[in-house]
């Protein structure tokens, strides 16, 4: 699957715009238990949103879609959002703020009883060669792609919508 240049234009506008220093996912310092606004909470809603747009689109077509760009844009921001959790999973403050922010941006998709298993899933899931390919102006590679497709398979599973 070869990505467009367009694509690639919107994806490097997207990181560049959600890089970890501009959503400050370096430091949670400004975390405060139970807060809507600290970092681990912003980063959680952020997930869940793109999630949720995931499945949808996932519902909708059957399919991961790596030529769409709205697909492309969801799983750079699952990504981004995701190494979060990945460098504060055993921090029991960050990991909780995370957890709600995800059940509030995925609508519920995700709940409290999945809530664990999304997390563990995340933070095995790795979405850097696709982010690479998009970045190099290079072809997604078919193993790539079936993996990510599995794994997010599995991860929508989980919810059992």
């Amino acid at each position: 699957m070869k990505i467009k240049s367009s694509i690639i234009a919107v994806l490097v506008t997207a990181f560049m715009l959600s890089s970890c220093s501009s959503l400050n996912l370096g430091s949670n310092s400004t975390t405060n238990s139970g807060s809507t606004t600290s970092t681990a909470y912003t980063s959680g809603k952020g997930f869940g949103t793109s999630l949720m747009s995931l499945y949808s689109s996932y519902k909708s077509t059957g399919k991961i879609d790596f030529n769409n760009t709205t697909t492309l844009l969801n799983l750079a921001s699952l990504a981004t959002y995701g190494s979060a959790i990945k460098g504060n999973a055993k921090n029991t403050t960050f990991y909780k703020e995370f957890a709600s922010g995800m059940i509030l941006g995925s609508n519920n998709l995700v709940t409290n009883s999945t809530a664990d298993n999304v997390i563990s899933s995340v933070t095995g899931l790795d979405l850097n060669s696709i982010v690479n390919a998009a970045k190099g102006n290079t072809t997604v590679n078919n193993n790539t792609a079936t993996t990510v497709t599995n794994t997010l398979s599995s991860l929508f599973s989980i919810l059992g919508k």
